[in-house]
């Protein structure tokens, strides 16, 4: 019986890291169905942590290829000719000239990034194209106090094991937008954490902080460029006759939100943003918060949207919209 691509596709891609199980027993319960299309499907392993043996250790676990976050098209092209048929793989011309025309335009967002350190060819091609990059850009940019507050917490209560968590999560985003130093600093960070090397991390925690401070500051002021955007606090708006949000169903919305992240199912987290935006009308904090939501969930990066989602029905503040 024809089967479509949707129900078989014609290559797997295995993120190492996953929730409950990892991609490594992931791929072991793949593999152990009885039905041919399992035991013969490519599943390509993902991962930020490259290691020297990481690739042979991968292939001896049964993966058929390997992949370094962030994800280079160039690499992912040479991935997919080594697994797939030609019949099956269409190429989009002209990426390469696209990177190159954006990085030499004269172009008011991408000269800030330059004179800033940021390596804007690579990260157009990290994001695949300027308005995910810009998206993602804006995401880092409104991310970037919480995260930078995660970190130092971590740090001043020696909580070295969630500390080289969120290094690691630095070292990766900071890399695919082309931060290359800061992605740097962060990489042996993470590499003095998981080898206990408390002294490093002490020694250079400044150094990374005030580094991440000025990236976060190149993108603010890139961001401000592209969009004319003004600064947080300029402009009073008005909130008049907007109620709070009811705490029951913020709670029902958690839960559905929750339930879809572990299910990866993107569509059904937007239905929840949907029926929250349209339950009533929305302040300027949460319609914001919301709106970040959205952007990280269209992104894939989903449990980190659940995370917005429950520190915004935590603080009465933002409840309160």
């Amino acid at each position: 019986r024809p089967v479509s691509l949707v129900q078989n596709p014609p290559v797997l891609f295995m993120d190492h890291m996953l929730p409950e199980m990892d991609g490594v027993e992931t791929l072991h319960q793949i593999r152990s169905k009885t039905r041919t299309y399992f035991q013969t499907v490519p599943i390509v392993v993902l991962t930020a942590n490259a290691i020297a043996g990481s690739r042979e250790m991968f292939m001896k676990e049964g993966f058929s290829d390997y992949v370094e976050k962030p994800v280079e098209p160039s690499v992912l092209r040479r991935v997919l000719r080594r697994n797939l048929s030609d019949e099956k793989m269409i190429f989009e011309k002209g990426q390469e000239d696209f990177v190159q025309e954006k990085q030499d335009e004269d172009n008011g967002l991408i000269q800030i990034l330059l004179k800033g350190m940021i390596d804007v060819k690579k990260g157009l091609l990290y994001c695949g194209g300027e308005e995910k990059y810009l998206d993602i850009l804006q995401m880092y940019e409104m991310d970037g106090e919480a995260r930078l507050k995660q970190l130092c917490d971590t740090f001043d209560e020696e909580n070295w094991k969630d500390y080289t968590i969120f290094v690691h999560a630095i070292k990766s985003s900071m890399l695919s937008i082309g931060a290359i130093e800061l992605s740097e600093m962060a990489k042996k960070l993470e590499f003095a954490g998981k080898h206990g090397d408390v002294s490093y991390i002490r020694e250079n925690h400044q150094a990374l902080k005030e580094e991440f401070k000025r990236v976060m500051g190149v993108l603010k002021s890139a961001l401000n460029k592209e969009t004319g955007r003004q600064e947080e606090n300029t402009t009073e708006h008005s909130e008049k006759d907007v109620k709070a949000l009811d705490p029951v169903l913020l709670q029902q919305w958690e839960e559905r939100l929750e339930n879809a992240a572990y299910e990866l199912n993107k569509q059904r987290m937007l239905e929840v943003l949907d029926e929250i935006e349209g339950s009533q009308p929305l302040g300027e904090k949460v319609a914001l918060k919301v709106s970040e939501i959205r952007r990280k969930i269209e992104m894939s990066d989903y449990f980190s949207a659940l995370e917005t989602f429950k520190k915004l029905g935590a603080r009465g503040d933002e409840i309160q919209s």
